[in-house]
């Protein structure tokens, strides 16, 4: 018994030794972490340029980036090209003295120039790729996506921090869906849906960059619309007011904003959707697809310039149908747009899959030769709930 005890000690104490630990580990101070990456193409000649901002962990200390040493910087951008994505990837290291490390990726952006070659190779790449998070934000710029990973934007320390959370908190804004790698991944494998990512801008906001430097401008990035795929080939962008009615069937946001006229004054009336119910039934009847869109909303008043009262059940109804036909005008050009196009970014081919699953079956090859003939019905109801606590307009001189 006592010999059968020092075994098992003895072989606990040799598993001990051998087996726990990670033999294959590389330490923090040897890892590049990379914040986001840009994905352009390089001129003519087919090569694929990749540009990442990589954290100075030394120079990006606590809330301020106050630097402690080096060059103050708490990032550092790197660029290189390849023949294709990985090379490119792997040519990084000839710039870089750490190993590249991709965990910490906060942001994919793609150039117009090179998501019109297609994004396939680049997102079976980025899926194969162990160390990237699958909840990566995904975006495609007009521009270089080099100029735009390089550029120093936001109230963060590290850019690619402001940008992650610009989309996390976006569905405020309203002006650009919201796409990570694992819904692209999934648009792309879809049989009828095409893929839609949000469009990332600069915008020069005249803003001086110090109170020493007055002359130059500060650059930020902004949520700016979206772009449309056929398939993973980018085919253009949306117009801010389709943006908006795409919005409502992807990515639905957590308020909208409404601006109307007096009308008998040039003042303006701002009106906020926070609660809402929005649903889109397929229905197949006579060997004809049409769908029916309800939307129902609760408005609130959040300022009021008219001189009128709110009280007189007349004029909150006309409040409440400009809302209707504000909603009714966004997603009637985003759904013309989808048919002009025959590009399924709205998604409609999930929601018939999942109510009429053998006709999406018989129709996987030709569902976007259905799409201008499908018939949009529409019913939306706004309800003017509260005006904010104060149900009359607040003028000058009148308590």
């Amino acid at each position: 018994m006592k010999r059968q005890v020092v075994s098992w000690l003895v072989l606990l104490i040799i598993s001990l030794v051998t087996v726990t630990g990670c033999t294959d580990s590389i330490d923090i101070n040897d890892l590049a972490l990379v914040m986001a990456i840009g994905v352009d193409t390089k001129g003519t000649s087919h090569q694929v340029e990749v540009t990442a901002q990589i954290a100075r962990p030394a120079d990006a200390v606590g809330q301020t980036g106050a630097p402690t040493g080096g060059t103050g910087e708490p990032t550092w951008t790197a660029k290189a090209q390849g023949r294709s994505l990985f090379e490119a990837m792997r040519n990084l290291m000839r710039y870089a003295s750490r190993r590249i490390y991709f965990a910490h990726n906060k942001v994919i952006v793609f150039s117009e120039a090179y998501a019109r070659q297609g994004l396939a190779d680049a997102i079976d790449f980025f899926s194969r790729n162990h160390e990237l998070r699958m909840r990566t934000w995904v975006a495609i710029t007009p521009k270089k996506a080099s100029d735009l990973v390089a550029t120093k934007t936001g109230m963060q320390v590290i850019p690619a921090d402001s940008i992650e959370k610009m989309f996390r908190y976006s569905g405020f804004a309203a002006k650009a869906p919201r796409i990570n790698l694992m819904q692209l991944e999934a648009d792309l494998l879809s049989p009828t849906s095409d893929p839609v990512l949000p469009k990332v801008d600069l915008l020069q906001n005249g803003l001086a960059m110090s109170s020493t430097d007055k002359k130059k401008s500060e650059t930020q990035v902004e949520l700016a619309g979206a772009g449309i795929f056929e398939r993973d080939r980018f085919r253009g962008w949306l117009t801010n007011r389709e943006t908006q009615g795409l919005l409502w069937f992807i990515s639905p946001p957590h308020s909208r904003v409404y601006v109307f006229g007096c009308p008998t004054s040039d003042q303006k009336v701002s009106v906020e959707i926070k609660k809402y119910h929005f649903t889109l039934m397929p229905k197949w009847l006579k060997n004809r697809l049409s769908y029916d869109v309800s939307l129902d909303d609760d408005a609130q008043l959040v300022e009021v310039g008219c001189r009128y009262s709110l009280f007189d059940p007349g004029n909150k109804k006309a409040v409440e149908q400009q809302v209707n036909q504000r909603m009714e005008t966004e997603i009637r050009q985003v759904w013309r747009r989808m048919q002009k196009e025959k590009l399924d970014f709205l998604r409609l081919g999930d929601h018939l899959k999942a109510m009429y699953p053998w006709r999406t079956e018989s129709h996987r090859d030709d569902f976007d030769q259905l799409l201008p003939s499908i018939q949009l019905t529409l019913h939306i109801h706004t309800q003017l709930r509260s005006a904010a606590l104060l149900q009359q307009p607040m003028t000058p001189g009148n308590p």
